[in-house]
């Protein structure tokens, strides 16, 4: 018996449209999302989720963004200037007053779109996978025993 090194590398068509909440949850098997992920599983996310599009679809309303990052800090800590250059708004007010949607993971970090001067925050919860797209996700698992 010695040190194995079992590593899973999957890539993951959707078949069905899922929050990136709900696969924060699966895929990371986070039972909580109201707490904030450490920065590993942050890191983690942020390398499964990069160049994935996603989908907002509200009422009549339908955004596609491409997702460059993960932010560090939780989405209740985001601000960001509006277009008038002078309001300064929570992500999370921006999304209850525009959307008159009430964030239920704000400790969630934020995906983030756009430039990294200027980036778009959108909360993983009201946001769904793109449904052709891939995601990588990487596990690495090391055991007592030779398999």
């Amino acid at each position: 018996m010695g040190l194995s090194l079992n590593i899973d590398v999957s890539a993951r068509s959707f078949y069905e449209p899922i929050l990136v909440s709900e696969f924060v949850a699966k895929h990371f098997r986070r039972t909580n999302l109201s707490k904030p992920l450490s920065d590993q599983d942050r890191i983690k996310v942020k390398k499964a989720l990069k160049g994935v599009r996603v989908k907002l679809i509200y009422m009549n309303y339908a955004k596609t963004c491409k997702i460059n990052g993960v932010s560090r800090d939780p989405i209740s800590q985001l601000t960001f200037t509006l277009d008038d250059k002078r309001t300064n708004v929570s992500v999370v007010k921006y999304f209850r007053e525009k959307y008159n949607v009430v964030l239920k993971y704000p400790s969630l970090p934020a995906l983030q779109s756009g430039s990294e001067a200027r980036p778009v925050y959108l909360p993983m919860e009201v946001f769904t996978l793109y449904q052709d797209d891939h995601v990588f996700v990487f596990f690495l698992f090391v055991t007592d025993s030779l398999v």
